[in-house]
């Protein structure tokens, strides 16, 4: 399922800069404190705008259907890192978004979701 266009996707949304990047800063604003709940949400928060901002509505009927699993998810790997760390991951995909650059943004995408397990055994982490 091919979602990321070169131009995608603010070109069908005029504020969806705007939009995506109201949550991103939500995000590093909770990521200055250690509610690991609230960093969790606004983390869900951000992956559910992208996922608007797409337009795809399988992709998001999709995500509604996981979406308790993956906020469980994103709440066992973000114990994982420093909460600075939490938020810092998302701005190069939110950037390459914003810049349309959608192949930079697919491989930013896939770069976050990283496997928790992976984190796991990775020495570096």
């Amino acid at each position: 399922m091919k979602v990321w266009q070169h131009d995608w996707p603010l070109k069908n949304h005029p504020q969806g800069g705007d939009r995506l990047q109201t949550a991103y800063a939500h995000l590093l604003k909770c990521c200055e404190g250690t509610d690991l709940s609230a960093i969790t949400r606004a983390d869900l928060d951000l992956h559910k705008t992208i996922i608007d901002l797409s337009g795809h509505r399988r992709l998001a009927q999709q995500y509604q259907l996981i979406e308790n699993q993956f906020l469980s998810y994103i709440s066992a790997s973000n114990q994982s890192f420093d909460p600075a760390a939490v938020g810092s991951s998302h701005e190069a995909l939110v950037k390459a978004i914003c810049l349309g650059q959608g192949e930079i943004a697919e491989a930013e995408a896939v770069k976050n979701i990283t496997g928790f397990e992976q984190l796991q055994q990775d020495p570096a982490n």
